[in-house]
């Protein structure tokens, strides 16, 4: 009687520790999941917030630029220039 109670005692060890090894690979399997969530939302949030903001990656504009992405040797006209001031402008150009 006494071999069969060290044997049930036997069981029941292996059969907690059976159970422990169990919980402990599903508390490992689930901190795993809770990582790669967190780094899969991370990834999209950081893509998403460039995507968003893709406004700012423009030149700001110098000078009295018209347009908000020109430089200054590229603003419009407003209306058709005279020869005097096209010369003047390819003069700036070949100075530059």
């Amino acid at each position: 009687m006494e071999k069969r109670e060290k044997q049930q005692d036997a069981e029941r060890e292996q059969l907690a520790k059976s159970k422990s090894l169990v919980k402990n690979k599903l508390v490992v399997a689930a901190i795993a999941l809770v990582c790669a969530v967190a780094l899969v939302m991370g990834g999209y949030f950081t893509y998403s917030a460039y995507i968003a903001n893709g406004f700012l990656k423009s030149v700001a504009a110098t000078g009295t630029a018209q347009s908000l992405f020109a430089s200054d040797l590229l603003t419009g006209y407003m209306g058709t220039p005279s020869s005097d001031e096209l010369d003047r402008a390819q003069r700036m150009l070949v100075m530059k």
